[in-house]
């Protein structure tokens, strides 16, 4: 175990004891304190500190006693005990704390430098608070699961959309037409961003609206424990960082796969993609701080774990929605997870999960939870319907008569593949002029990788070039490539039944293949994108 927590006798979780769990990264042992709420008028009194006294003699004083365990590292030997004494408004000093470490003997330097001298400062800054609170629960809500004619989508936003293909009201889904798109420039605008829902758009209040952090213990017990935080929590305790990172739905250009046989899912063309910039708050610092998670990225701990999210909203398919992502992404300082209170400057829309979603760059969209609610650390993956049964790739020999005997061997998508689409001209289009024709389109890779190459073909694949420019910028800080590359192509003339096709290359080598892999979920397609029956008038000599 790799953080501290504190219960009481009960062995109920103290979270007015912290404002936040104790940081305790790279600490070895662990660590018991017994506070005795009867003698408290007796300790304040009594300058002297009695470090000595044993667990079992404080706990035999009384059933007020309350007993605190502190685990450090993944080995939890308990070798010594301290009882947390007060003085001048100051308890459980470092005096108190060393006896407990190597087996009673004090360690030299302990509690002055690094993580010990933080462990023991937020020790005795904190109990004091709660030697005159006494413990106190924190019940974070819960949703029930209601039939799909019971969702209320009457105080959904309003919404003019005349240049969105519209795929549902209820829930709403909607894409912007590739031109619109590709010429709205690097950075989509809000009005423009496609929308995705599972349900209502909920009417969240940002004064009242509280986020919960759990932690699973890793014995995989039931018990969670649980604080809480407010938006001006969030909003005011950690730096603010903003990400420039693209948003792709995992069903992005459905519609080739829907073309072989039939699929589940809206069917999407290729409009589902957006890049905006993010401003919130990161992910590592508030696991760090709330729930004390190592920020080392080879401990156990960060390798195996999981963060899993809840959304304070009402969906068909679940109780509510939910998704995770790896511990180890969310850890790391160049994976770039926020918690968003802001897209472009600007408030998060509730069309875009007003007012805290979590951004989770280069992964799919669907990890990226919106209206967020609930963060736990857990030593699973998410049990959510959206985590366990969707968003995954299943074999081609999975329909809908053997699905649901698949969910559980295939892999959940996190990281996007190499992807670039044609954006203009569109299929079936009549160019009316006879000059040269600009190709304008994106490209993206998953994983932070960049877009090494992009190829134009202007007959079918005979023959391939280089696109003209593109345009894509790494992270300021991370460096790491969470943003769509734009790019354009011009071409003399395209000739009539010519097809256009355009491929992308990642800076790993990663490319895309030439025809579409269907699966039952419709997801992840990127095939090279093909654009036929494009019509320009004929070229006249004068």
């Amino acid at each position: 175990m790799s953080w501290g927590t504190v219960h009481d006798e009960a062995g109920l979780f103290v979270p007015q004891y912290f404002s936040n769990m104790i940081p305790i990264a790279n600490a070895s042992k662990a660590v018991e304190l017994v506070f005795d709420a009867n003698r408290t008028a007796e300790i304040l009194s009594n300058p002297m500190f009695q470090p000595d006294i044993s667990v079992s003699d404080a706990m035999a004083r009384n059933s007020n006693t309350y007993s605190f365990r502190f685990n450090r590292g993944r080995d939890t030997l308990l070798v010594g005990a301290s009882y947390c004494s007060a003085s001048t408004g100051r308890v459980c000093h470092s005096a108190d704390i060393q006896p407990v470490f190597a087996s009673g003997a004090a360690v030299p330097g302990f509690g002055q430098t690094g993580d010990d001298a933080r462990f023991v400062h937020q020790v005795e800054d904190r109990f004091t608070t709660f030697a005159k609170t006494g413990p106190s629960l924190v019940h974070p809500p819960s949703h029930e699961r209601v039939h799909e004619s019971q969702l209320d989508y009457s105080h959904d936003p309003t919404r003019d959309l005349p240049s969105f293909i519209v795929h549902a009201q209820t829930p709403f889904n909607a894409e912007p037409r590739l031109p619109l798109l590709v010429n709205a420039g690097q950075i989509t605008p809000t009005d423009i961003f496609f929308k995705r829902n599972h349900g209502p758009i909920p009417d969240i209040r940002l004064e009242s609206h509280k986020v919960y952090i759990g932690l699973q213990h890793p014995d995989s017990s039931p018990r969670l424990d649980w604080a809480e935080l407010s938006m001006y929590d969030i909003m005011s305790r950690w730096p603010k960082v903003t990400v420039t990172a693209s948003l792709q739905c995992a069903g992005n250009r459905r519609d080739g796969l829907a073309a072989l046989k039939e699929v589940k899912g809206v069917i999407w063309g290729a409009g589902t993609i957006s890049n905006a910039t993010w401003s919130g708050v990161r992910l590592a610092d508030v696991l760090r701080d709330i729930a004390g998670i190592p920020t080392d990225l080879s401990h156990d701990m960060v390798r195996d774990f999981h963060v899993s999210f809840e959304a304070d909203d009402q969906v068909h398919e679940d109780a509510c929605y939910g998704s995770s992502i790896p511990l180890r992404k969310a850890m790391d300082p160049v994976g770039d997870v926020i918690l968003a209170y802001e897209m472009n400057g600007k408030p998060l829309t509730r069309d875009h999960g007003f007012p805290l979603r979590a951004i989770v760059p280069g992964y799919i969209g669907a990890r990226s939870v919106k209206f967020l609610q609930k963060i736990i650390v857990q030593p699973e993956e998410s049990l959510a319907f959206y985590q366990r049964r969707d968003y995954k790739i299943l074999p081609p020999w999975v329909n809908s008569s053997n699905v649901e005997s698949s969910w559980d061997s295939a892999a959940s998508l996190n990281e996007m593949n190499v992807q670039c689409v044609i954006c203009t001209p569109l299929e079936n289009e009549m160019i009316s002029s006879s000059a040269p024709v600009t190709i304008k389109g994106y490209a993206i890779a998953g994983g932070g990788k960049g877009i090494y190459r992009v190829e134009i073909s202007i007959d079918g694949g005979s023959t391939w070039e280089p696109v003209d420019r593109m345009e894509q910028h790494p992270d300021r800080k991370s460096g790491m490539f969470w943003a769509w590359a734009l790019w354009e192509k011009s071409v003399p003339r395209i000739r009539p039944s010519s097809e256009i096709i355009a491929r992308a290359y990642d800076s790993s080598g990663n490319m895309q293949p030439e025809t579409p892999i269907w699966n039952h979920r419709g997801v992840m397609n990127n095939a090279w994108f093909r654009v036929k029956n494009v019509t320009q008038l004929p070229q006249h000599n004068l």
